[in-house]
């Protein structure tokens, strides 16, 4: 469907975007390809030809070159795309990973099919409470896994074998291990208590900030 609007005798034709796969399944079920580019770019592309838009009719009136406003226009849509959908994504991601965690309550002695034990209510509000506490100048984990000794563990995986793994135990210790590119693997336990956790051990701090 296109909506019509009349400027100066110049008619334009604005396409009228719905929101897609946005409206079709709940955020929550989308997965992180979709949050990354399907809703931003139904964001985007509707700021860009709203812009192109005006971009003709300016032009058109003689004021200024179609090719130097739609250069405009296309910067104007990065700039909406990266303030907008940034932010949005990264609260999902975190959400998705906390909702996670809660899952992992629900499991029973055995969960695995062998002697998996489930990790104790400590563990679960460390974890959460690490991840809540993850500021802007730290990437969010990619995933998080509950293994069988009752251990929450988060990763980072990057290219060349860039490895970093974060695990609570609930017992007032936070482990780590750190593969990066071209150094040592690193890894320690530190005290962790939810009250006060940053700042985080210093190797720790300096490994998640080289996946940003």
């Amino acid at each position: 469907m296109n909506l019509n609007s009349q400027t100066n005798g110049i008619v334009t034709s604005i396409p009228a975007y719905s929101t897609g796969m946005m409206g079709a399944c709940a955020e929550d079920d989308m997965p992180k390809t979709l949050a990354r580019t399907g809703l931003a770019s139904s964001k985007r592309n509707l700021f860009f030809h709203i812009s192109l838009t005006t971009a003709v009719m300016v032009a058109a009136a003689g004021e200024i070159s179609p090719s130097t406003i739609q250069a405009s226009a296309r910067t104007e849509a990065a700039s909406f795309d990266l303030y907008s959908s940034s932010e949005h994504v990264r609260n999902w991601q975190k959400d998705t990973l906390l909702k996670r965690i809660d899952q992992f309550s629900h499991r029973s002695i055995g969960w695995d099919g062998d002697d998996g034990l489930p990790p104790n209510i400590d563990a679960i509000n460390d974890a959460k409470t690490f991840l809540i506490a993850l500021g802007k100048n730290y990437a969010l984990p990619d995933s998080v896994h509950a293994v069988g000794d009752g251990e929450i563990v988060f990763q980072w995986r990057r290219r060349y074998g860039v490895f970093v793994e974060v695990g609570f135990y609930g017992d007032e210790t936070i482990s780590w291990y750190a593969k990066l590119a071209n150094l040592p693997a690193d890894h320690n336990d530190s005290r962790f208590t939810r009250d006060k956790i940053i700042p985080i051990d210093h190797g720790l701090d300096a490994a998640l900030k080289t996946l940003t």
